[in-house]
């Protein structure tokens, strides 16, 4: 009898043994397809899937059904490793290192019409420059130059110690610090150093002793630069009527490369880049259409409130541009398909 019931127990053991092990191996081929369906949605939008290695597979289960949770901190890898700097906001209030480097930097000269030997900015500024300039020479205007565009922050604190001193002949030394202020940036505060800012002049105003003048906007050349450069990625970025919000009196010489469709929402609404950011955080997410019919969708997220990214708007395949503009803070740019 005492065997019976052993046969009995050990047959009942097996038998659970066995359905436990059929579910769990159901389980466990659920959640690998779970994986597998996002590994082949998130790539990096030039045809190269993500390492599935770097997915943690975790899953959270609902209502008794397995469902994926995406991974935001890899999502945020990925943002990370596609950052660029062309939203980075420098002003006053929001300084650079003197250790910051921008992007590799490229020569200008030789294929932009230049005042210099020397004239770097970032690739994709220097791109989208060299379209600006052949699209005013098809159009006629074959006197604008390029006078300047990266600096380092010893070159900045040179031309701002200058300043000071040709003001401290009128003012006391921290009143002449301030009107400095206003006309040159302080180091650190000076979107020059980013790599992305050119100041440019007419070939008409290099004769004179400063081509960097007020006169330059009534230029033929600045008329059309003022017109057309948000074509191009460029915005205008200290007018005169937005000195309190940028802290830079008007500049009409000094263009700053932002990208597409930045540069012609910011124009089109006439707001400064600092209005354009604070809009940016403000709404969370701005659809725009641009003059050539393509549609984009702008939209700001931290690693505290990235709701968007798990949400079915973020597309990785249509990303246009990721701009960091804070620490874990992103401006994500993406094209719409109609």
């Amino acid at each position: 009898m005492g065997k019976k019931l052993a046969f009995i127990f050990v047959l009942i053991s097996i038998i659970l043994v066995s359905i436990y092990s059929y579910r769990l191996k159901n389980d466990i081929l659920n959640a690998f397809h779970v994986i597998d369906k996002k590994t082949e949605m998130l790539n990096t939008g030039g045809g190269e899937e993500m390492d599935p290695s770097r997915l943690d597979g975790r899953l959270v289960e609902y209502d008794e059904n397995i469902q994926e949770e995406i991974d935001v901190d890899f999502i945020f890898e990925e943002l990370e490793r596609r950052k660029t700097d062309q939203l980075i906001l420098v002003n006053k209030w929001n300084t650079l290192s003197e250790n910051y480097e921008p992007a590799p930097l490229v020569n200008i000269v030789g294929d932009i019409p230049s005042s210099k030997n020397e004239i770097l900015l970032q690739e994709s500024a220097y791109k989208a420059v060299k379209e600006l300039f052949e699209a005013a020479n098809n159009d006629g205007l074959t006197g604008i130059r390029a006078v300047s565009g990266y600096r380092p922050y010893s070159y900045q604190s040179q031309l701002y110690n200058a300043k000071v001193n040709s003001f401290s002949n009128e003012y006391d030394l921290e009143t002449a610090r301030i009107k400095a202020a206003e006309v040159v940036a302080i180091p650190g505060t000076s979107e020059h150093q980013t790599g992305l800012a050119l100041d440019v002049s007419s070939l008409e105003l290099l004769s004179t002793a400063d081509p960097l003048v007020e006169e330059f906007k009534y230029t033929p050349e600045g008329q059309w630069l003022y017109n057309n450069s948000w074509k191009y990625g460029f915005v205008l970025r200290y007018l005169p009527e937005k000195k309190d919000i940028t802290g830079i009196i008007s500049e009409p010489w000094h263009f700053r490369y932002v990208g597409i469709p930045h540069a012609e929402y910011m124009t089109k609404n006439k707001i400064s880049f600092e209005e354009y950011i604070n809009e940016i955080k403000e709404e969370g997410l701005i659809i725009f259409e641009d003059f050539n019919g393509n549609k984009y969708q702008i939209y700001y997220v931290q690693k505290g409130n990235h709701d968007i990214l798990l949400s079915d708007l973020f597309d990785s395949n249509n990303l246009v541009n990721v701009s960091e503009v804070g620490e874990d803070e992103y401006v994500i740019t993406q094209k719409i398909d109609e």
